[in-house]
């Protein structure tokens, strides 16, 4: 090769190099955003550090974000693949790709599985990894019969064993057959019952073709199967509790709402693409019939429910599916009396067991006066969740030296970022909107409450699949907030799956909430 014809392929390819984060950080300034690459200078280059800058940068990717969607798109409508998140199944079905894994993978209790679990989160830098749930099971049941309460399990089904023929079009179109089940699955409800753990199985014994129990284009059930899973549990429920205890008479509010699924969130297709078009569905609010206000929980409920998004899906407004009209609801409905809950989006492995451990490590006895503590969980939790062992004691809050506005007076304050949860990448998860704690400390404020303190706060980190700006911060610069109290919020937020901070003596501290993110 000549050294003209190589110097000029030389600097061809340097300028293809560079030119991807050149025009990176012209986009973001044009944005008015500060450049992700300056993030790599705000502290010492440690392995946690460099892990989420790469998966900022991996999300913020100006070249990733507006091409991935078109190549999606044709691979999808022509190619017929989803993505590491979704299998397209047959005429327009979706399905979770951890479902199909339970189905299809090795048993669920599996040593050489188990091990090889904890191998590979350990390499992915995630060392306190628990792939065995029974431990934790175990140990759960047993701190809800020191309190005087029952524990039952109630792994909901996935969609891709009560929908096997819209997966994969092999099954007999003639009479009905039992569904795919994990191979360790009898093994698992043996194992539990045997040692007194009560399971409400919800996996029916046949499958009759054209049985629809799940929506089609997302993760959960339909509102139909949802209702009956509920009137299931109240029976269940029916004869272990006093019949003194009523709720106001309720009722059934009919709503229609319509939705692309979040499986189709997640293959994070052009906004414009009509590969998938909205799925109607009717939705019953459950509402006080006098009043018709919605359904609301009670604390001194002699039920308490421990849900994830199964429990959420019609509840939580943010989902898009309606709301009051979910799992929780239809039980108080079915039962004619209050039920308490304490649900999360995500990880039910141990998501709502460490929200019941956080408010007694506060001083909240959660569980006086439980008869029934109902854990539900997807069941393929049971195949890719982390089931890590808690010990839930009740403690007394060291005195605080943390801050929190008045009530009704909100504080605009600027302060250092001490640490944040990390928040999950968009389209990797199957929800759409997610919760961030931050701690910050050095806070300027006219408020002289606040000023010069530090404080827990909950932000918003994804909106509608979308990354706020809190998701890309590091913890080491300024940030600037508007803060109020979270128990302002917290009726209405609590049930948005959320990211903690890894440092457990936060969890004693009264949280905030930003209610706005600006740049300072």
């Amino acid at each position: 090769m000549k050294p003209a014809a190589a110097w000029c392929l030389t600097v061809l390819f340097l300028l293809a190099i560079f030119s991807v984060p050149l025009v990176q950080v012209a986009m973001e300034l044009h944005r008015g955003q500060r450049p992700t690459v300056l993030a790599l200078f705000n502290r010492l280059p440690t392995r946690e550090h460099l892990r989420t800058f790469e998966e900022t940068l991996e999300t913020t990717s100006a070249p990733r974000t507006t091409v991935q969607p078109y190549l999606q798109l044709a691979a999808t409508q022509w190619g017929g693949f989803g993505n590491t998140k979704v299998v397209l199944g047959r005429d327009g079905w979706l399905f979770y790709s951890p479902g199909v894994e339970l189905v299809t993978g090795r048993g669920i209790l599996d040593p050489n599985r188990l091990r090889q679990r904890v191998k590979d989160r350990v390499n992915a830098g995630e060392p306190d990894f628990h792939p065995d749930p029974r431990p934790a099971i175990r140990q759960f049941a047993e701190t809800c019969r020191q309190h005087g309460a029952t524990l039952l399990l109630m792994p909901v089904p996935d969609k891709a064993m009560l929908q096997p023929a819209e997966l994969d079009g092999r099954a007999d179109p003639g009479d009905p057959a039992p569904p795919p089940r994990n191979p360790d699955h009898a093994k698992f409800l043996a194992e539990m019952e045997a040692q007194g753990i009560e399971i409400l199985d919800l996996t029916p014994p046949l499958i009759a073709p054209g049985e629809v129990r799940f929506l089609v284009q997302d993760t959960h059930w339909t509102p139909e199967w949802m209702d009956a899973a509920a009137q299931s549990l109240a029976r269940r429920l029916q004869g272990r509790l006093s019949s003194a205890s009523t709720t106001a008479e309720l009722a059934l509010q009919p709503q229609s709402v319509s939705r692309l699924g979040d499986l189709v969130d997640m293959l994070r297709l052009p906004s414009w693409q009509r590969v998938f078009l909205p799925q109607t569905v009717t939705v019953q609010g459950v509402v006080d019939r006098r009043t018709r206000l919605p359904w609301q929980a009670r604390a001194d409920a002699d039920v308490l429910l421990l849900g994830d998004s199964f429990a959420n899906v019609y509840s939580l407004e943010v989902m898009g599916w309606g709301d009051a009209a979910g799992l929780v609801e239809h039980l108080a409905f079915h039962l004619g009396r209050p039920v308490d809950r304490i649900v999360r989006n995500d990880h039910g492995a141990w998501a709502t067991r460490q929200a019941l451990a956080e408010e007694y490590a506060r001083g909240k006895d959660r569980l006086k006066g439980k008869k029934v503590v109902v854990w539900e969980f997807a069941a393929r939790e049971l195949m890719v969740g982390n089931w890590k062992p808690m010990t839930i004691e009740l403690g007394h809050p060291p005195p605080s030296r943390f801050v929190v506005p008045a009530a009704g007076q909100p504080a605009r304050v600027t302060a250092r970022l001490e640490a944040i949860a990390r928040a999950p990448r968009p389209g990797t998860v199957p929800y759409k909107d997610h919760i961030v704690a931050l701690h910050i400390s050095e806070i300027e404020s006219d408020n002289a409450r606040i000023n010069g303190g530090q404080a827990v706060v909950y932000a918003w980190s994804m909106r509608n699949n979308v990354w706020t700006d809190a998701a890309r911060w590091l913890p080491g610069r300024r940030v600037a907030l508007v803060l109020r109290p979270w128990a302002e919020v917290q009726g209405k937020l609590d049930a948005v799956n959320r990211a903690e901070l890894p440092d457990d003596a936060l969890m004693y501290e009264e949280p905030c909430w930003a209610e706005e993110l600006v740049e300072p």
